[in-house]
């Protein structure tokens, strides 16, 4: 959870972890049942890496760690989203393209009330989503 205040938490089962620092970042694994850092993440730790050694923070440098952090293979990430939560704006990428963004303005979306947008509908055709979004549905 976060705000636009930059005061964030990860809410998981048994333990509320609160932001430390200027970030604070959540990958596939319980943060409170592994010590570290390091963590045996790799994800986790290019992205704080890449973190730690930036100047200042913007939707650009959070673009490239989840570029640097994506997965492919057998778990693959199908999008991936940056909240910049001052402006009220979504960016959404799909399947490993961060090359094209879609971008939703929270304020926008609310007037309209309740709807439903197919994610992929929002990109330019993406021929490696919809290869495995085909090899998804035959499993």
């Amino acid at each position: 959870f976060g705000d636009k205040f930059g005061n964030s938490a990860i809410v998981e089962e048994n333990a509320i972890i609160r932001k430390k620092g200027s970030y604070q970042i959540a990958t596939n694994f319980r943060l409170s049942e592994n010590p570290g850092p390091p963590y045996f993440d790799g994800r986790y730790n290019t992205a704080d890496k890449l973190l730690s050694q930036a100047g200042s923070y913007s939707v650009e440098l959070i673009r490239q760690v989840l570029d640097a952090t994506h997965q492919e293979g057998h778990a693959q990430t199908v999008y991936s989203q940056v909240y910049d939560l001052k402006h009220g704006l979504i960016y959404m990428y799909l399947f490993h393209d961060y090359q094209n963004v879609a971008i939703l303005n929270l304020a926008d979306e609310l007037v309209k009330g309740p709807h439903m947008v197919s994610f992929a509908s929002l990109f330019p055709e993406n021929q490696n989503y919809d290869q495995w979004s085909l090899q998804m549905m035959d499993n």
